[in-house]
């Protein structure tokens, strides 16, 4: 190691790569999947907009406007796989599974560990600009802009899976919703699954849900980019 930066990402890959021993249900027939073409114009846009509503859920406290953000970003990813075949929803929802909760584990221990001011004991230096991630300051940051990348990068499938995986784990743990965590390693439910469940989500009323997403949301970043 060369400075708290190569600190930071080893505890990551560590802790990250010693989860998947945990996730024993984790079975897949590679001809059960396949990436998606996110070079799709209207894919990347709809990508985007499911970022923001996992970026606005994140952020805001009150759990009534947090669970019907979830409602919208639910209508816009049904939506938006609606163009999709079995084998490429199955690419996402199983990356998401695999990779954004091991994700959101990753992050979370660095979150415990800026908590407790665990800062010297990891690197037993004096380093004075290492820091976890906390929700409301880099964590928001690095989840949004992330987002927000993967959502218009078509290089990036699996990345996007990462990060809104573990948007939606940190949703999970904000709505306290019980033994998520069982329930996901155990029954391997998707994080998406166990949201739709607490939330109420229907989707026979996909449509209000997707109109008042996409009146909330009309434009986003230049005005050419308008989600559709």
């Amino acid at each position: 190691m060369t400075g708290c930066g190569e600190a930071v990402i080893d505890h990551c890959v560590i802790i990250h790569e010693s989860f998947h021993r945990f996730q024993i249900n984790y079975q897949v027939n590679p001809e059960d999947i396949k990436i998606p073409d996110y070079t799709d114009l209207k894919m990347s846009k709809n990508l985007y907009l499911e970022a923001i509503l996992l970026h606005d859920a994140l952020v805001v406290e009150n759990i009534e406007t947090k669970k019907e953000l979830v409602r919208m970003f639910l209508a816009v990813r049904n939506n938006r796989r609606e163009g999709l075949d079995t084998g490429e929803v199955n690419f996402e929802q199983l990356q998401e599974w695999k990779e954004g909760t091991a994700f959101y584990v990753d992050r979370k221990a660095l979150i415990m560990l800026d908590e407790i001011k665990y800062k010297t004991r990891v690197l037993n230096t004096g380093f004075s600009d290492f820091h976890g991630f906390s929700l409301k300051n880099d964590l928001e940051r690095m989840i949004f802009e992330m987002l927000k990348a993967v959502g218009r990068n078509i290089d990036l499938p699996i990345l996007k899976c990462y990060y809104f995986g573990m948007a939606q784990c940190f949703l999970l743990d904000q709505l306290e919703v019980e033994d998520w965590k069982k329930s996901l390693l155990s029954e391997m439910k998707y994080p998406e699954t166990l949201l739709s469940e607490y939330c109420d989500y229907s989707d026979i009323e996909r449509n209000t849900y997707l109109n008042e997403a996409l009146k909330k949301y009309k434009y986003i970043g230049r005005k050419d980019e308008i989600v559709y």
